[in-house]
């Protein structure tokens, strides 16, 4: 039987953008199953608070329980739905934004079969606050997408580097420094820095 997915944001006007629909529809290629989404206010007269999302599905998605082995949950922050408690299917339900240091409902996430959370600082938090579900999910590429085209190494070499430093020390742990001292001894070597923001 196949999971359902559901995904507490609007429907999005560019779903190819959105990072978390990219890995629901690499999983459902993989392992079939259907995308709810859960946030009723692109269709309610007046505004419905996360406390009370899931509420107007929950008699379809108990009859749907029937035909399926579990429940994927996204949502960007470890918030604790109350419809959740009402499913009796397992529920894995990925924090894809992380675990910031805020309030834990510690018992809710315990029944969850898993929370999955893309870091081991959220992961720390987590176990932390007393959660024995989590588990850390690196984020990943499909390598199958991309081909290699060997390049001989002759005339200039053109790199990108498109991770920004937040503080000053990420300028060595991510390499920069390095980058700039290649660049300086070999002429033929272009780089070219892809960051937001201002560098001062």
């Amino acid at each position: 039987m196949p999971p359902l997915y559901h995904f507490t944001v609007l429907p999005p006007k560019m779903p190819e953008a959105v990072a978390e629909l990219q890995e629901i529809n690499m999983l459902r290629g993989h392992f079939g199953g259907d995308l709810w989404y859960i946030n009723p206010n692109q269709h309610s007269p007046m505004y419905v608070p996360r406390l009370l999302f899931g509420f107007q599905l929950l008699g379809k998605l108990r009859r749907a329980e029937a035909q399926l082995s579990l429940h994927h949950f996204y949502n960007p922050d470890a918030f604790a739905f109350p419809f959740l408690r009402w499913l009796k299917k397992p529920i894995i339900y990925a924090v894809s934004g992380g675990v910031g240091e805020g309030r834990l409902n510690t018992a809710f996430f315990n029944r969850m079969a898993a929370v999955a959370v893309p870091d081991e600082r959220s992961l720390r938090r987590l176990q932390a606050r007393g959660v024995t579900t989590g588990v850390q999910m690196r984020p990943g590429i499909d390598t199958t997408r991309f081909r290699h085209h060997p390049q001989p190494l002759t005339g200039e070499i053109r790199l990108l580097m498109a991770s920004a430093p937040w503080t000053e020390a990420q300028f060595a742990s991510k390499g920069i420094d390095a980058l700039l001292e290649a660049v300086a001894r070999l002429p033929r070597l272009h780089l070219t820095f892809l960051w937001r923001g201002v560098l001062e």
